[in-house]
This record gives structure tokens, sequence and C-alpha cells, in this order.
């Protein structure tokens, strides 16, 4: 069973968003799934941490161009 399940009501209305999203969920999914399944093992958990960081870095990259474009105030 997945740890988060994707529910309509997470939807923003932005499909890159969403999809961005629903990866991310997956991702922590997975991670979880890993190590969970790991018997002390964690090497792939470790990778697919590293995978998430940059996935994070990324989504967060384009919500924000996508605020500056929309006209949402930024924080400074």
């Amino acid at each position: 069973m997945a740890l988060i399940e994707w529910r309509k009501d997470f939807e923003t209305g932005f499909p890159g968003i969403d999809f961005e999203h629903q990866t991310l969920i997956e991702s922590v999914n997975d991670l979880h799934s890993r190590i969970d399944q790991s018997g002390g093992n964690v090497s792939g958990a470790i990778r697919r941490l590293g995978e998430i960081h940059v996935l994070v870095e990324s989504h967060f990259a384009l919500e924000e161009r996508i605020m500056r474009e929309e006209g949402f105030p930024l924080p400074v």
C-alpha cells in the first residue's frame, strides 16, 4: 500500500505542476517501499533520496516561474 495516495483535491489546475506533484508522491512512495524492503541495506534508498532532492529543486523553480507568470506575489 502506498504511503501517500494521490487525490483529485491535490490538483492545482496547472498541468505541469500537477504532473510534478504526482511524480514527487510516486517518488516518496518508492523511497518508502525501498526503506521498508531494504533489510538494512539502504544504498538504494539513499540514491532515491538524492533523486527526490533533484526533483524538488527543479519543481520549486517551475512553481516560482509559473507564479511570476500568473502575477502571484513571491516572498523576498
